[in-house]
C-alpha cells in the first residue's frame, strides 16, 4: 500500500518504503489461514560438528520446524498476521541420550526487517522423523520455538493496539520459568530476561505503535497534516524517552534501521524539522538517511 500524502507532502515526489502488511500476505497464503506465520525459512549450520554431520537428522529437523510454524495455531485471537520468520540454527553438538539425540547450539530469529533475536544457547531432544505438535505444556523442543513465535506475535500485536502484545509477553515469561526449571535449561534465563526487558520498555513499545499508526494514517486518502502529525509527535516523544533511558539498544536499533527513511520522510512532511534534526543524535547509525531527506527539495 502506498500512502497518499497531504497535498503539501505530495510535492516532495517521494514514497514511503513498502511495509509487508498482513492483508497482502493473507491473500497469498490462504492455505495457511489459521496460522500466524505465512513465510518461514530455516537453515541449519553443522560446520561445528566433527565427523558425521547427521544429515538425515538435520534435514528432518529443518522440515519439521518450518512445518510447525506454518501450520500451528499460536494465537486464536489473531488469525491473519501473516508473519515472516527467518531461522538460522548453528548446531554445536549432537549426542545420544536415551532413544533420542540431544541437539545443542545457538540460533538467530529474524523477520528480515525490524526484528532480530539471537539465542546464545539452546538444547532439546530430537529424533529424525519426530513430529512437532503445539501444546500448552512445556516441551524442550517445541517450547523453544514457541518462545520466538510468541515474541514475534507480541511485537506485531503491539503495532496494532497500544500494548496489544501483553498477553504474549506473559506467555513468554511462563515458558521461560518452565524452561529454567527443566532438565534442559540452557539459555532460558537469558530468554526470560529478554522478555522482561522488551515488555517493560513501555516507551519503545508505544513509539512503535505510534509509528505504525502514523504510517497507516499516511495511507488514507485526503489525510491532513494535523492527522499525521499527532501520532508522529507521540512516536518521537516516546522514542526520545526510551533512548534516553535505555540507549539505542538491541531492540531499538533494528527497528530504526528498518524504518529510518520512512520516519524521516513523514517528519519532514509535517514540518517537524527540529525533531528530524534530533533524530540524527538519537539514531547516529542512520544519520545519512536523515541528512539526505533534509537536503531533498520540496
Amino acid at each position: 500500500m502506498t500512502p497518499n500524502y497531504p497535498s503539501t507532502v505530495l510535492n516532495f515526489g517521494m514514497k514511503l518504503n513498502p511495509i509487508y502488511r498482513n492483508t497482502l500476505i493473507l491473500a497469498l497464503w490462504i492455505s495457511f489461514a489459521f496460522s500466524q506465520f505465512s513465510e518461514v525459512s530455516v537453515t541449519i549450520d553443522t560446520r561445528m560438528l566433527r565427523g558425521n554431520t547427521e544429515e538425515y537428522l538435520v534435514q528432518s529437523l529443518k522440515e519439521q520446524v518450518q512445518s510447525y510454524y506454518l501450520t500451528s495455531l499460536f494465537s486464536p485471537e489473531a488469525l491473519d498476521l501473516g508473519l515472516i520468520m527467518d531461522i538460522q540454527l548453528v548446531v554445536e553438538s549432537i549426542t545420544i541420550t536415551g532413544n533420542k539425540k540431544l541437539i545443542s547450539g545457538q540460533a538467530l530469529f529474524s523477520n528480515s526487517d525490524d526484528q532480530q533475536y539471537f539465542a546464545r544457547g539452546f538444547e532439546f531432544k530430537y529424533d529424525a522423523g519426530e513430529s512437532m505438535v503445539f501444546s500448552q505444556m512445556f516441551q524442550p523442543l517445541t517450547s523453544f520455538f514457541d518462545y520466538y513465535a510468541f515474541l514475534f506475535i507480541a511485537a506485531e500485536l503491539d503495532t496494532y493496539d497500544e500494548f496489544g502484545g501483553n498477553l504474549y509477553y506473559s506467555k513468554l515469561l511462563d515458558i521461560s520459568d518452565s524452561g529454567k526449571s527443566s532438565t534442559y535449561s540452557r539459555g532460558w534465563d537469558v530468554r526470560q530476561k529478554r522478555a522482561k526487558e522488551i515488555r517493560e520498555n513501555l516507551e519503545l513499545r508505544r513509539a512503535k505503535f505510534y509509528f505504525f499508526q502514523a504510517y497507516d494514517t499516511a495511507s488514507i486518502q485526503k489525510v491532513t497534516i494535523s492527522e499525521l502529525r499527532e501520532p508522529l509527535i507521540n512516536f518521537y516523544t516516546n522514542l526520545e524517552i526510551s533512548i534516553g533511558t535505555n540507549g539505542n539498544d538491541r531492540y531499538t536499533e533494528p527497528f530504526l534501521k528498518a524504518h529510518a527513511n520512512d520516519i524521516a520522510i513523514m517528519l519532514k512532511a509535517v514540518k517537524m524539522i527540529d525533531e528530524l534534526n534530533s533524530m540524527m543524535e538519537l539514531d547516529p547509525e542512520n544519520v545519512d538517511v536523515y541528512k539526505s531527506v533534509l537536503k531533498d527539495k520540496d
